[in-house]
């Protein structure tokens, strides 16, 4: 109904967190409501879709639309949010359910589809090869596939190791070098590790390098430093794609 859509215009940044809350305490309103604003394309407010459903509560409602989340994911930019926000939320439960049922999938398509989601968590390297063991599929693609998705678990690995060695190291330039290194291989996890660094850590030097970290990204833009979304829309499971082509791996 053309009124519905105006409201929802006229509303749309307001009815994101109206949503979180609905698909916490009423569901089926909830669901309805993500589903309309989801599929609103011609709503110029922008709605952190992944933001709302790992906002909200864990419940059957929240779980629906965040599985139709990843199920609509077709490019590695598209499945990094997803993890992104589930990491933000902290939503564990949610992350080890869905990456356990991908890999309990028939298709291969769908059991690289899980390894990708996992490779976008702070997973130690030998926590990934142990899913990968799990996979248990073998073709050319397939090992590209692993191979890139390692190599992603490696690269923030080292970045996290770097970012808390800029936090604690004893010497400025070795806590200058290390944040360089750390913003070289890092992608949007460093924002959460900062995040969570700024609750947890009271240590005055750790305070310290916090608050330089924060005032040298404000003239440096540290959200977007560290993002790496242009690359990601042109990969998908770890491989180049070109524009909607999916075909390859069904």
């Amino acid at each position: 109904m053309p009124v519905a859509s105006e409201l929802r215009t006229r509303l749309g940044s307001f009815l994101g967190p109206v949503c979180r809350v609905l698909l916490s305490r009423n569901s089926q309103t909830g669901v309805k409501l993500w589903n309309l604003l989801r599929m609103d394309r011609n709503n110029p407010v922008v709605i952190n879709h992944a933001e709302t459903a790992f906002g909200a509560e864990d419940n059957p409602a929240s779980a629906a639309v965040r599985g139709s989340l990843l199920n609509g994911c077709w490019n590695d930019e598209a499945i990094a949010q997803v993890a992104f926000a589930c990491g933000r939320a902290d939503r564990t439960a949610w992350r080890n359910r869905t990456i356990e049922d991908a890999l309990s999938a028939t298709q291969a398509w769908r059991r690289l589809k899980g390894l990708t989601l996992a490779s976008f968590f702070d997973l130690q390297p030998e926590e990934f090869e142990a899913l990968v063991a799990r996979v248990n599929v073998t073709g050319r693609w397939v090992d590209e596939s692993l191979r890139e998705l390692g190599a992603t678990v490696r690269r923030n690995h080292i970045a996290r190791h770097f970012f808390f060695k800029f936090l604690e190291a004893e010497s400025d330039d070795e806590a200058w070098a290390a944040l360089n290194i750390s913003l070289s291989l890092t992608d949007e996890r460093l924002l959460k590790w900062r995040s969570d660094a700024q609750t947890t850590r009271t240590e005055p030097p750790v305070v310290r390098r916090l608050h330089f970290l924060d005032l040298w990204a404000g003239g440096q833009n540290l959200d977007q430093e560290v993002c790496r979304e242009s690359k990601r829309r042109k990969t998908f499971l770890g491989l180049e794609i070109m524009s909607g082509e999916i075909m390859p791996f069904m």
